[in-house]
C-alpha cells in the first residue's frame, strides 16, 4: 500500500460523511424500538455499514484509523439515538409535546430511567458487536488490499474466497494461455474451455473467475484478463450489500407501517412512577386542573354548541346540555386497610348510594380490566335539575391501592358513547409499581 495513496482524503470530511451515513442507517434501529419494542443486533451492523459508505462517499482518509473511527462514531450515534431521539419519538407517538424540557421531564420518572438505561446497555453491546464486525473486516482488508481505493465492505469468508480463486486459476488459466486467449482480440467459447478441462468442478471455477472479473465476456466469447488476476472481490458483491441493506430497511418500514395501522391507537398516554393510562383522541386537559395524582379532561362527544346561553342572568337559566363531557382521574398513593377485597368496597358503595346519594337509577357491576385488575363500575343517573349521568370506576391494585375514574355528561344522548370511551381508557390503565 503506497504512502501517497494513504495520505489522500480528509479525516474531517470522512467523519462528517460517516455521521450522516450512520444517522441514516440508525433510522430502522429507532423505528423498530419505538413501534416494535424490539432491539435487533443486525441493525447495529447496518449502522457500521452506513458509516463506512458515508466515510468513503465524503472522501475520508482510508488508513488504519478508519476502524477506530467507525466504532467510536457508532457508539456516539447510538447513544444520542437511544437517550435523546428515542424518548422524543416516544413522546410524539403518544401525542405529547416534544421539547427539550419534555424529554428532560421523562428522566424524572424512575421507571423510565431504569428502562431506558437497561436498553442503552444492550444497545452498546449490540453496537460493539455490529460496528465491531464491520471495523474488523475493514482492518483485515487494509492489511491485504494493494490500493485502498479498492476497499470494499465484505463480510464474507475471505480466506475461503481466496482458496477458491487460487484453485480456479490453476484449473482454468492454462487453457486460456494455451490458446493465447488473454485479450479481447483472441477469445474462446465456454465449451472450448470445458473441452480442455478434465477435472470436476470446472463450471464452479469458471464462474468464480468470471464473477471476479478475471474472465471477461466479449460477444458471447471469453478471454482471461491477466491485469485483473489480483481481484479478490466479486464484481456484484458491493451492489448486493447495498441492495440487501435497502431491502432490510424497506421490509422494516413496511412492517412498522402495517403494525401501526393495525395495532396503534390514537390518543395520548399519561404516566408517572405510579400509574399510566391512554386517552382517546379529543380529550383536552382542563386548565390548572392537573395535580400530582389527579387529572381532569373534557370533550364534546356530540356536536359542538353553536352558541352559549350559559351566562346566567336574573331571568336566565343555565343550559347544562351545552357543557362537554368530563373525565376525572385520581388514585391513592398509599394502600388502604378500609377494604380488604373489591366486594367489600362494592357493599360499602351500595349502602352509601342508597342512604346518601339516592339517584333516580344506579347499578354497581364487578368486572376485570384488560390488564387483569379487579374493578367496579358505578352507574348513577340523576333526573333532578341538572339532569346528569355519572360512570364511576374503581380499580384496585393487589396491594390495596385504588384508582378512580369518573366520567360525567349532562346529555343523555351521549351516554353510551361516554361509557364506551371511558371503558376503552380504563382498559389501558396500569399500576406501574
Amino acid at each position: 500500500m503506497s504512502e501517497d495513496v494513504k495520505k489522500e482524503g480528509s479525516y474531517l470530511s470522512g467523519i462528517i460523511g460517516a455521521i450522516i451515513g450512520g444517522a441514516i442507517a440508525t433510522i430502522p434501529w429507532v423505528l423498530v424500538y419505538v413501534y416494535g419494542n424490539l432491539m435487533l443486533s443486525l441493525l447495529a451492523l447496518l449502522i457500521g455499514a452506513g458509516e463506512f459508505y458515508g466515510y468513503k462517499l465524503f472522501k475520508g482518509k482510508l488508513d488504519k484509523k478508519l476502524p477506530i473511527i467507525i466504532i467510536v462514531l457508532a457508539l456516539i450515534i447510538v447513544t444520542i439515538a437511544t437517550l435523546l431521539v428515542i424518548p422524543a419519538m416516544l413522546l410524539n407517538k403518544n401525542n405529547l409535546e416534544v421539547s427539550f424540557n419534555s424529554i428532560k421531564n421523562l428522566y424524572t420518572y424512575n421507571n423510565f430511567i431504569s428502562g431506558i438505561m437497561r436498553d442503552y446497555i444492550i444497545s452498546v453491546l449490540f453496537t460493539v458487536l455490529g460496528a465491531g464486525t464491520v471495523a474488523f473486516t475493514i482492518k483485515k482488508q487494509l492489511l491485504n488490499v494493494k490500493d485502498v481505493k479498492d476497499l470494499r465492505l465484505d463480510l464474507s469468508n475471505t480466506t475461503e474466497q481466496i482458496k477458491l480463486k487460487e484453485e480456479s486459476i490453476k484449473m482454468i488459466k492454462p487453457i486460456f494461455e494455451k490458446y493465447n486467449a488473454t485479450s479481447n482480440d483472441n477469445t474462446l467459447t465456454k465449451e472450448e474451455v470445458f473441452a480442455e478441462v478434465e477435472k470436476p468442478g470446472k463450471n464452479v471455477a469458471f464462474n468464480c473467475l468470471k464473477n471476479l472479473g478475471i474472465i471477461k465476456k466479449v460477444n458471447g466469447r471469453y478471454y482471461y484478463s491477466l491485469e485483473d488476476e489480483s481481484n479478490t472481490k466479486e464484481k456484484t458483491s458491493s451492489g448486493k450489500v447495498v441492495a440487501i441493506i435497502f431491502a432490510i430497511i424497506i421490509v422494516i418500514l413496511i412492517a412498522i407501517g402495517v403494525y401501526s395501522n393495525l395495532y396503534m391507537d390514537g390518543g395520548q398516554t399519561i404516566w408517572n412512577d405510579d400509574i399510566s393510562f391512554t386517552l382517546e383522541d379529543g380529550w383536552t386537559p382542563l386548565e390548572n386542573s392537573s395535580q400530582e395524582n389527579e387529572w381532569t379532561y373534557y370533550k364534546y362527544l356530540g356536536e359542538l354548541p353553536q352558541y352559549s346561553t350559559n351566562i346566567q342572568g336574573e331571568n336566565e337559566q343555565v343550559d347544562y346540555k351545552l357543557y362537554p363531557e368530563t373525565l376525572v382521574f385520581s388514585y391513592e398513593q398509599q394502600p388502604t386497610d378500609t377494604y380488604n377485597t373489591i366486594d367489600e368496597l362494592k357493599t360499602s358503595l351500595e349502602t352509601y348510594v342508597k342512604d346518601r346519594v339516592v339517584p333516580a337509577e344506579y347499578s354497581i357491576t364487578n368486572f376485570t380490566t384488560n390488564n387483569g385488575y379487579e374493578a367496579l363500575e358505578l352507574y348513577l343517573k340523576y333526573m333532578e335539575e341538572p339532569e346528569e349521568i355519572n360512570y364511576i370506576y374503581y380499580i384496585r391494585n393487589s396491594d390495596g391501592r385504588l384508582a378512580y375514574f369518573t366520567a360525567a355528561t349532562f346529555n343523555f344522548d351521549d351516554q353510551e358513547d361516554l361509557r364506551e370511551e371511558a371503558l376503552n381508557i380504563i382498559n389501558t390503565f396500569k399500576w406501574e409499581n
